[in-house]
């Protein structure tokens, strides 16, 4: 939901739909004509919605100044709806104020400096890594085939990732996660490790070789998860200085062609045969004030997209966590039904007995006293809490024990979620949901001592 009157939101669009028809088309004119290629460019995606909200934020705004004779400023209307609707966003407060300012840049550039984004899926930035995947046979012909007719239309590669089939798709999202993740200094440090000794000669030769370097290295990576396996230095080095290329070349040079730059990278060998290409292409950068403006949009573009991008998987991560929640609280359920009635089963024996606040069963010292050594464990670690963090050894406590244990861990880890998204802080998502599959690991594990059915 991105509005807390989110109802009422829709009521007062649906309205003046019905009741104001011509200042609605009026208010989507505007917005249609001189703001709908900032946004699109910002979100490819509807994230949670963002695109529709922003479109009918802004047309309700209009209207309501429209009708009370206010002066109407759309930029500043535009502003504020952008304001909140970037509120919906799982993202932290830092996040959203640059995805804010970026989407107020590219607003400010004329639209002849806007990027224009090809249908030609192979001019992409993205494209190398479709290179790659071919060659290790991850990506069919069939499926390059539906990648590509869907950015024909789409113009945006990780939009057009939605054709694919979910295993294909899922590959490309491992690589894209490190790409577009925002630590480009730890990959410039990785970038200058891989390649000191070529980056030492070029340094000697007297080039200013650094600006290549940082914009390079936002490129470079290893391969992720199960295909971090053995991966060509050479072949790594070429998909991170084509992918370097392709970016620059989606920039308005004039007096550069893009199609003899990618013949000259495709000649190159060495390291040193594709750093200067790019070199000299950031050369004319530096010569052409209007490429250097160009550049610094392209730059937006880029950051622009890490953003949202990561708002996505932050969502996603949210909900898969939410599954977790769901399933771990059905486990939960199930097993208190089944130990209610264990208990009172064994409540009910002949031979228990009660010794103080203490319950003895027939079989003796083994399950002697387990409810009331549970109870003295559970306050035991809630006072001991701030002490030690150290993870119980489930494996040498009893079953009964260990599952209330991890009903309180499985507390404190909800605890711990509601805080951190109350504070805007998803950075902690992954640890969470790395929690949640341990707790729920050994809950199955427990509910099948028990033996019961998962």
């Amino acid at each position: 939901m991105l509005w807390k009157d989110f109802e009422n939101f829709e009521l007062r669009l649906q309205k003046l739909k019905e009741e104001s028809e011509d200042l609605f088309q009026s208010a989507e004119k505007i917005f249609s004509t001189e703001y709908e290629s900032v946004i699109q460019n910002a979100f490819p995606r509807d994230v949670l919605g963002v695109k529709s909200y922003l479109r009918w934020y802004f047309a309700l705004e209009y209207a309501d100044k429209k009708n009370s004779g206010k002066e109407i400023v759309s930029d500043r209307i535009f502003k504020n709806a952008v304001h909140i609707s970037l509120s919906a966003l799982h993202l932290s407060g830092q996040q959203k104020s640059e995805l804010e300012k970026n989407i107020s840049s590219l607003l400010s550039a004329s639209s002849e400096k806007l990027l224009q984004k090809s249908s030609d899926i192979s001019k992409d930035p993205f494209f190398a890594l479709v290179e790659d995947f071919a060659l290790d046979g991850n990506i069919s012909p069939e499926e390059f085939s539906i990648l590509q007719q869907s950015y024909n239309s789409r113009r945006d590669f990780i939009d057009s990732l939605d054709s694919l089939p979910r295993e294909t798709k899922i590959l490309f999202q491992q690589h894209l996660d490190i790409l577009l993740s925002p630590n480009n200094l730890e990959k410039q440090q990785w970038f200058e490790s891989e390649y000191a000794p070529e980056l030492k000669k070029l340094s000697d030769s007297w080039l200013d070789i650094q600006s290549v370097i940082v914009f390079v290295s936002r490129s470079f990576y290893k391969s992720p998860g199960k295909l971090r396996k053995y991966e060509s230095p050479k072949r790594r080095m070429r998909r991170t200085f084509k992918m370097a290329l392709l970016r620059l070349l989606r920039l308005k040079f004039w007096n550069v062609k893009a199609q003899d730059m990618l013949e000259k990278f495709e000649n190159g060998e060495s390291f040193e045969d594709y750093f200067i290409l790019i070199y000299k292409l950031m050369e004319i950068i530096d010569e052409n004030p209007s490429n250097e403006e160009v550049f610094t949009l392209s730059e937006i573009e880029e950051s622009t997209t890490q953003i949202v991008y990561t708002a996505e998987e932050n969502k996603q991560k949210i909900l898969d966590g939410e599954s977790l929640v769901m399933r771990i609280a059905g486990l939960f359920s199930r097993a208190d039904a089944w130990l209610e009635e264990w208990i009172l089963w064994k409540l009910l024996e002949d031979d228990t007995h009660f010794i103080g606040d203490e319950v003895h069963f027939a079989h003796g010292a083994e399950d002697a006293g387990i409810l009331a050594d549970g109870n003295e464990k559970m306050k035991s670690d809630d006072e001991d809490e701030d002490e030690d963090e150290s993870e119980p050894d489930y494996d040498t406590l009893s079953p009964e024990v260990a599952y209330e244990m991890l009903q309180h861990q499985f507390q404190k880890i909800e605890e711990d979620k509601r805080q951190a998204f109350l504070a805007w802080e998803y950075d902690c998502i992954d640890s969470i949901n790395e929690k949640l599959l341990a707790v729920q690991s050994k809950l199955e594990k427990i509910i099948k001592i028990l033996g019961l059915e998962i």
